[in-house]
């Protein structure tokens, strides 16, 4: 007898799903497998379970009918520590809204051992346009020769070049010597104009081509200039991507690429987007991102959230390992949780005056949805629960420390994203006014080197009323490197 349709496992949902979601699922599962578009054997059986598991979902009272047959799910918590410290210990009965952070921090659990390394499928998507030519190309090939040194026998590995047009140097595992690969990356040649596009359509297909739930799938991106007229379909590109467990890491090399777009292409697979100053650093980016890759215990972290109708969900930001905006969609796609590293994460929810009727609030409630890539593991959740007791007295209180940590550097963070939307709002001597304030707070904390470029950058802009390109790079990657160092919790 066959099983029953899972209809939120087919459109890959969490059960606390809303209607947004179920159609913004629906409508990438339909662009990757209409039989219009994809014509794979099999995909035509697959495509009508999805267009089955929306039919139900999309209709709420078939959906409720549904949902009161299905069985409890495995709360799969043994799998993860999870630790979740709030800005407050109870909510006040307030008449004007108020916020409350939540810092939530996951980690793999101490008992929980393995000795299985999940193998590598990784694709290298380089910038070979004309602005690459000299020493940033010289540095990219020999950063992507000793990445190869690194590799293990297990472990694929594919390479596309892209300007204006994209080609894939090799694929996979590759029936060539390791002298013939390193020949074909040094005979790499600049040309042409930047079409990112290009390049990340042709990487997503080669990983695909070795995709498997038990690798770590994962494109870096490397580029030193701005894509013009795809950013949208590179962006719905990455979204599909995380649909298939691929996530994206982004280098900027330079001053001249678009920083919003990148990080914008990144959080959508829930990687991360860093600025490379100088070809110099290429290598050490290149190296530490492969540890990383190799150090994951979990991946394809999501996290599902229930959204009582007066809480709203401002902010999502990892703090740590690798900082970042997160989207505010849901499920939040929010990278990875390594060996030995918590992934921290902080939530601001405004919440708007409370009712006298009501005792208690549901601060955070959802579903954490990952993978831990292993023969022996599929896909597992876990339930999130923070519920706060409403008083009727204000009595103020100290936040726990992890809050108070994540809050100075994040505030330190949002003083040079405030001074942006000042200047572009034409109000220069506020916007000189946050960058001096911030420099003075970096140089407290001994961060000198980052203070003084921002107190040249506030200097300049009182001059030119506007950020000058390098600058802005530098401060904004540049406070968001400090946000890792400063999270403390109580292990």
């Amino acid at each position: 007898m066959a099983e029953p349709q899972d209809f939120y496992s087919e459109l890959e949902l969490s059960r606390k799903a809303s209607a947004d979601d179920i159609r913004r699922a629906y409508h990438l599962a339909v662009r990757k497998y209409h039989p219009d578009v994809n014509k794979d054997t099999g995909n035509l059986e697959k495509f009508l379970r999805i267009q089955n598991a929306y039919d139900v979902l999309s209709d709420p009272e078939r959906r409720a009918e549904y949902d009161a047959s299905l069985p409890p799910l495995p709360d799969q918590t043994d799998l993860l520590k999870i630790a979740s410290y709030s800005s407050r210990s109870t909510i006040p009965r307030l008449t004007e809204p108020q916020l409350v952070y939540i810092l939530l921090e996951l980690s793999k659990p101490e008992e929980f051992n393995t000795t299985y390394t999940p193998p590598l499928n990784v694709c290298l998507v380089l910038d070979r346009s004309t602005s690459m030519q000299g020493q940033r190309l010289n540095t990219v090939k020999h950063a992507a020769i000793e990445l190869i040194h690194q590799l293990n026998q297990e472990d694929v590995l594919s390479i596309v070049t892209f300007s204006d047009r994209a080609e894939v140097l090799f694929t996979g595992v590759p029936q060539l010597s390791l002298s013939q690969v390193e020949s074909q990356i040094n005979r790499i040649q600049t040309c042409g104009g930047t079409e990112i596009y290009q390049g990340l359509a042709s990487g997503i297909t080669e990983l695909r081509r070795n995709i498997d739930k038990n690798r770590i799938n994962h494109l870096l991106l490397l580029t030193d200039g701005r894509t013009y007229g795809d950013e949208k379909p590179c962006l719905e590109l990455a979204e599909e991507a995380a649909k298939d467990g691929i996530s994206i890491t982004c280098l900027g090399l330079g001053n001249n690429w678009n920083d919003i777009f990148l990080d914008g292409l990144a959080m959508r697979t829930g990687g991360d987007s860093q600025y490379l100053a100088h070809h110099q650093e290429i290598k050490n980016a290149f190296y530490n991102l492969f540890s990383r890759l190799t150090a994951i215990y979990a991946k394809q972290l999501n996290i599902s959230l229930s959204m009582q109708k007066n809480i709203e969900l401002c902010e999502a930001y990892r703090l740590s390992p690798e900082p970042g905006p997160l989207p505010l969609v849901s499920p939040i796609p929010a990278g990875s949780i390594l060996e030995k590293t918590s992934t921290n994460i902080l939530f601001e929810f405004k919440i708007q005056p409370v009712g006298r009727n009501i005792q208690s609030l549901k601060i955070l409630d959802g579903e954490l949805m990952f993978e831990i890539p292993s023969p022996t593991h599929s896909k597992s959740r876990a339930l999130l629960n923070i519920e706060l007791p409403v008083s009727n007295t204000n009595i103020p209180e100290y936040p726990p420390l992890p809050i108070i940590n994540a809050l100075s550097s994040f505030t330190l963070y949002r003083l040079q994203e405030k001074a942006k939307q000042d200047l572009a709002e034409g109000n220069v001597a506020l916007a000189a006014q946050r960058l001096t304030h911030l420099a003075t707070h970096l140089k407290n904390q001994g961060q000198n080197e980052l203070a003084n470029t921002i107190t040249r950058e506030a200097e300049a802009i009182k001059k030119t009323h506007k950020f000058s390109q390098e600058g802005k790079m530098k401060i904004k990657y540049g406070t968001r490197a400090l946000l890792p160092s400063r999270i403390l919790t109580n292990q």
